[in-house]
């Protein structure tokens, strides 16, 4: 979860760097929204680790994996149900009442944003399946690639470069999620 955190605090340190104040005013209300509705499914699966502890100690294996694979099925869920939020979100953002620069970007970041939903759930699920069956390096180096693709898959997007256009903050959200897939 913190691994996850860090890749937001990184989007924000690179945004930073566009020196546009409605940028900055933006991308915080943006992931409060993503997290809101993300955290549910990460406290959903959080779970994991404890019923594949308790089915590993009892030698049943297969039921391990059975965990593993209802973790798919709650991120599937969580990655559909988020498009369907997606045409309540112009009328979310209006009424947080920042300025029509700020809701603009808000909406530019949110809305690639949700979709890493479904993504960052099958992947904090799966690293309690690993934490589970005693393999926590998965984890960790799977936790190090993916922050390390943000940086520079959102470096490249929000800046331009290596032949890109400039996406500014939603350059960040497309980074976030090339990362968490």
């Amino acid at each position: 979860t913190s691994s996850r955190a860090f890749m937001d605090v990184a989007d924000y340190v690179m945004i930073t760097h566009l020196h546009v104040p409605d940028a900055q005013a933006a991308i915080l209300p943006a992931q409060i929204v993503m997290w809101s509705y993300t955290i549910i499914g990460l406290g959903v699966v959080s779970m994991v680790n404890t019923f594949v502890s308790q089915s590993l100690g009892r030698g049943r294996h297969r039921e391990c994996s059975a965990y593993a694979w209802q973790t798919l099925y709650v991120a599937v869920f969580f990655g559909l149900a988020a498009l369907g939020f997606l045409p309540f979100l112009p009328s979310l953002i209006a009424s947080f009442g920042h300025d029509p620069g700020v809701q603009a970007l808000e909406m530019a970041y949110t809305r690639v944003a949700l979709l890493t939903a479904g993504p960052t759930i099958l992947a904090d699920g799966l690293g309690w399946f690993f934490m589970g069956i005693h393999r926590p390096k998965t984890t960790m180096w799977s936790a190090i690639e993916a922050n390390a693709v943000n940086i520079v898959v959102g470096y490249v997007l929000i800046f331009g470069r290596l032949g890109f256009e400039p996406m500014g903050i939603a350059g960040a959200a497309w980074g976030m999620l090339a990362a968490v897939c």
